[in-house]
């Protein structure tokens, strides 16, 4: 087991057969898009009320679109301060390694731990749960999966692996 304390590296940790993916946890392009969709469904909520109409069908309809489009922004911003809590992990089946990646304070991920899969006591994919155990039998990793596909993806790499 190799443990890399505090290695800042601007990669998420995901489960794909041995391909390197280059991401950053909370990527800035990512958060500005969405910064920029709830300023931009913020201001359209409002700006329909700026748009004269004197016809009263005409003003029940702005009601709900503005509500809907409000409420829109205010869910993306909130997206915004949602940090991941869950470690990331990464196995890359041409090194054999499962690679655990956590995020700083800055929402960057930083690699935690790295481990050989040979030197594992167990790797094993439970329902929709991962598990990985060190050879000292400690847990490495206990997470749930977060879709078919990726659970999918992850048989496939554990079989290859295994």
């Amino acid at each position: 087991m190799t443990v890399f304390a505090n290695n800042p590296m601007d990669m998420a940790a995901q489960v794909n057969g041995g391909q390197r993916e280059v991401q950053t946890g909370q990527s800035s392009l990512r958060r500005a898009i969405t910064a920029a969709g709830g300023a931009a469904f913020l201001m359209a909520a409002v700006g329909l009320w700026a748009i004269p109409s004197e016809d009263a069908a005409m003003q029940l309809m702005k009601l709900p679109v503005s509500g809907a489009l409000f409420l829109g922004g205010l869910i993306m911003f909130r997206g915004l301060r949602e940090k991941q809590d869950q470690p990331e992990v990464r196995i890359d089946a041409s090194k054999r390694q499962l690679r655990v990646y956590e995020y700083d304070r800055d929402g960057r991920s930083v690699l935690s731990a790295c481990h050989d899969i040979d030197s594992l006591e167990e790797l094993s994919l439970t329902g929709q749960t991962l598990r990985a155990r060190g050879a000292d039998g400690q847990l490495i990793v206990s997470m749930p999966v977060p879709s078919r596909a990726a659970e999918t993806r992850l048989r496939k790499l554990l079989s290859q692996a295994g």
